[in-house]
């Protein structure tokens, strides 16, 4: 068995005090990577940032936890940033407006607080939403397809490179689509895999009608808005600009 000196210089151990007590904790070879050239105080900060899991953690909050003043709590973050272990993520949930959190590099943050490929550094990406909206009608327009069909075909061509469109964003689209009246769903006899089928409506909503500008309908976490929840009207940016036009 190897001694607490050969450990520590491997760097496979810390020890910190606790009381008069001093503590011994084992780290694992990946983390014994991962920290090296790290002190214990950027090490105790890393490690509260990482079990903040995929939601991330508040500047303030680290600051009250770790009892460190914003200056010194500062170095350590861009010391941390510095090395790729950690990342600021605009969270999109916050009454305030968008705040920044901290999280892991290797977590992937929550489509909760980040809104997903809908948002772009906070702000929502209004005009993918656009695109992805006015290609589904085009495609549509020819045949009835399911949701399935119409995500490989927006996939071809090959104008959403940078965005990683899945199925179930790809829902979202079709439903807002659906709720503003310029698609229907179809009674689909042979229905393959419990997927409906979709064509452009017979009777579309006038474009002069006022609700078709409602951010409502074009909102893809329209389906996670609630009176009291994270995502809710109340705070919602872009409905306080639509209702002060």
């Amino acid at each position: 068995m190897e001694s607490i000196n050969q450990l520590n210089i491997k760097g496979r151990i810390r020890h910190f005090k606790v009381g008069k007590n001093i503590i011994f904790q084992h780290v694992s070879k990946e983390d014994s990577v991962k920290y090296k050239g790290l002190t214990d105080e950027q090490i105790g900060i890393y490690q509260m940032i990482e079990l903040s899991g995929n939601k991330g953690i508040w500047k303030k909050s680290i600051s009250k936890k770790a009892k460190k003043n914003e200056k010194d709590l500062e170095k350590i973050l861009k010391a941390l940033e510095s090395k790729q272990l950690i990342r600021k993520i605009s969270d999109i949930t916050q009454k305030k407006g968008t705040q920044i959190v901290y999280i892991a590099s290797h977590i992937e943050p929550s489509k909760e607080i980040t809104g997903g490929i809908w948002y772009i550094d906070g702000k929502f990406n209004s005009e993918l939403v656009d695109k992805l909206r006015t290609e589904t009608i085009t495609y549509l327009e020819k045949k009835p397809k399911r949701t399935h069909e119409v995500l490989e075909h927006i996939k071809s061509l090959a104008i959403i490179d940078h965005v990683d469109l899945g199925s179930d964003d790809m829902q979202q689209v079709i439903d807002t689509l659906v709720f503003d009246g310029f698609l229907e769903k179809i009674i689909d006899n042979n229905n393959v895999g419990n997927q409906s089928l979709y064509r452009v409506a017979l009777s579309s909503v006038s474009t002069e009608n006022a609700f078709v500008d409602i951010p409502c309908s074009t909102c893809p976490v329209f389906d996670q808005c609630t009176e009291n929840g994270d995502i809710t009207p109340k705070t919602c940016p872009y409905l306080k600009k639509w209702m002060d036009f």
